[in-house]
């Protein structure tokens, strides 16, 4: 269903801003628009042009199609709303507990993941460093207690 191909749940959600959420919402019901309504609409003709008959006559089974993609789009719809006033819930709290100076655990941050990411940083980024002064050490440079020295005041 076009509803399962749209991400129903709040947790594909929750690393994005709202903004994003509606862009990507947007493309998404204006590409089922156009692929579920237009495109059933239109006649293709023998020279290569398109157009809608004038009038227009929808059949049982293609008002039954776009009833059901209605009815798909009213309740992503609501799962959205719900997603989207939750989002507005859990920054009031935030802003509240920020008020009275009480740290609020976000809930879309790992602190596992985060603690991974330095971790992997630290142990790239540490030894280059050590590395790099030392090789400039060798290479004649002034030690950090030389350069240390020769700047500040006696």
């Amino acid at each position: 269903s076009w509803a399962h191909r749209c991400g129903r749940g709040g947790s594909r959600w929750g690393h994005k801003l709202p903004t994003e959420h509606f862009r990507e919402w947007a493309k998404q019901v204006a590409e089922a628009t156009c692929t579920q309504v237009y495109s059933a609409m239109e006649v293709n003709h023998a020279d290569g042009t398109r157009s809608i008959d004038n009038p227009f006559r929808a059949d049982d089974a293609l008002i039954q199609k776009w009833t059901n993609l209605a009815n798909e789009f009213t309740a992503v719809g609501g799962i959205r709303l719900a997603f989207v006033l939750n989002e507005i819930l859990e920054h009031k709290k935030h802003k509240a507990a920020h008020k009275e100076g009480r740290g609020v655990h976000h809930r879309h941050r790992s602190w596992k993941k985060n603690f991974g990411t330095n971790a992997f940083i630290a142990a790239i980024v540490v030894p280059l460093t050590l590395f790099g002064l030392r090789f400039h050490l060798q290479l004649g440079g002034p030690g950090l207690m030389q350069f240390m020295r020769g700047h500040l005041k006696t």
